[in-house]
């Protein structure tokens, strides 16, 4: 399904969400800390962000990553900030969603196939964009090859 980087420092939980996260039928890039993530982030179409990571914090990773212009899907989660906290903290960064621990793993997929409808949906508005692009150059080229009316009648 989609490419999910799941940034998490604690190793059993990782295994936990990378374990469930491709018996989902997702391909899981995993991370321990930012400096991982973010050498990483550029092939996901969906992240999952533990905010508390050693080297470069979440929210840190989260302002590079917004910082270079990349608007891939976020979820956040936390087990010590509440969401209210999270959605103040990170408001300008554009998160998907925001996961509290502990969590189900079914609220993990949930979240994640949220992230990953709107990657679909951002590809299929960019194809779409793009046949339209190709239809106005297609009919601008045809109508600079035929004369122009004006030009056969003086």
């Amino acid at each position: 399904m989609s490419k999910v980087l799941v940034v998490e420092n604690d190793a059993p939980v990782r295994e936990v969400l990378t374990f469930s996260l491709t018996k989902a039928g997702h391909e899981v890039l995993p991370a321990e800390n930012g400096e991982q993530a973010l050498a990483l982030v550029d092939e996901a179409e969906v992240v999952l962000l533990d905010l508390a990571l050693p080297k470069i914090s979440g929210d840190e990773f989260l302002r590079m990553v917004r910082g270079s212009g990349n608007y891939v899907p976020v979820v956040v989660m936390s087990g010590v900030y509440s969401k209210e906290s999270v959605e103040k903290k990170l408001k300008d960064l554009e998160i998907v969603d925001f996961v509290p621990k502990p969590f189900s793993i079914k609220e993990i997929v949930e979240k994640v196939e949220k992230g990953a409808k709107f990657t679909r949906n951002v590809r299929e508005l960019k194809r779409s964009t793009d046949r339209i692009e190709g239809f106005i150059a297609r009919q601008a080229a045809a109508a600079a090859a035929s004369p122009s009316p004006r030009a056969a009648h003086p």
